[in-house]
């Protein structure tokens, strides 16, 4: 038999079930774990594109010291005084600007609980007051966390964007220095000095009669909306240099090497201009 209120309507189930709240936490707690750790792997990544474009550096200067003499430099300082590498590449993986983690912080205390002391029996207008007040008050806890939750994940969200660009940067300016170290190559490679019409021609140098690559691969502008390299032309017809043409203004505005060092406060993507000068004789 229902239960029925001193007025004669029946009793309704009012707010939330524990059940329900566990299942709602649940599903929370299983986003934020899938989110929360790619996060934190950004920093990981950013570091580990910057590594392995420094080892391509070093292991191109390695291979033209020993075709130009015959033999492996000593140390690595070598490189630098015979002109091979404007400086020697640290390891971001041990002496980065940035570190992967912070010091743990202490745990807070949980909440504790206490035991709650026998409710009595409510009856007539007294028991519909309470009935009512429990329910405002579940709907008001729940509006309270849904707003605590959007806010965090606002904040987590413009943290992961912030991480992603950072990333991006990292990967311009990576892939940006290996397309002008491959046109000073491809430069290079001409007695008379001459530059490629397309940037295919840095992957396979089509003068040669032998395969000649100075990229790898043919690298895409990282940044979104970026689509094709800008190109700086030169003489010929040909190209100098390239840039983004992605829209914004940089997260980045200092600790560039010496050859990026004209990038600082710079206003724009478009101002990262990735240029090839010849050295005077």
């Amino acid at each position: 038999m229902a239960r029925t209120t001193t007025n004669g309507d029946p009793m309704r189930r009012r707010g939330f079930t524990l059940i329900e709240l566990l299942v709602v936490l649940a599903i929370i707690a299983t986003l934020l774990s899938l989110a929360v750790p790619q996060y934190f792997r950004q920093q990981d990544k950013a570091r580990e594109t910057v590594l392995r474009h420094n080892l391509v550096t070093l292991r191109k200067a390695l291979d033209d010291y020993r075709d130009d003499r015959g033999k492996s430099p000593e140390s690595l300082d070598e490189l630098v005084q015979r002109r091979y590498l404007r400086e020697l590449p640290l390891d971001p993986l041990t002496t980065g600007a940035t570190a992967g983690c912070s010091s743990a912080r202490p745990r807070a205390a949980l909440p504790t609980c206490t035991a709650a002391r026998p409710a009595r029996r409510m009856t007539g207008p007294t028991m519909q007051a309470g009935d009512r007040h429990s329910r405002g008050s579940v709907y008001i806890g729940a509006l309270v966390a849904l707003a605590i939750l959007g806010v965090m994940l606002s904040q987590f969200g413009v943290l992961w964007a912030t991480q992603d660009r950072r990333a991006r940067e990292a990967d311009l300016l990576a892939h940006g220095n290996e397309i002008r170290r491959a046109i000073g190559a491809y430069y290079d490679a001409n007695p008379a000095g001459q530059y490629p019409k397309r940037l295919d021609e840095l992957v396979l140098d089509p003068r040669q009669p032998v395969v000649a690559r100075y990229l790898r691969r043919a690298w895409r502008d990282p940044l979104p909306k970026g689509g094709e390299w800008g190109i700086v032309p030169g003489p010929d017809n040909g190209i100098v240099g390239v840039y983004s043409q992605a829209p914004g203004t940089p997260l980045r505005v200092g600790g560039f090497t010496p050859a990026n060092a004209g990038f600082a406060d710079k206003g724009s993507y478009q101002e990262w201009i990735f240029v090839h000068q010849p050295e005077a004789n």
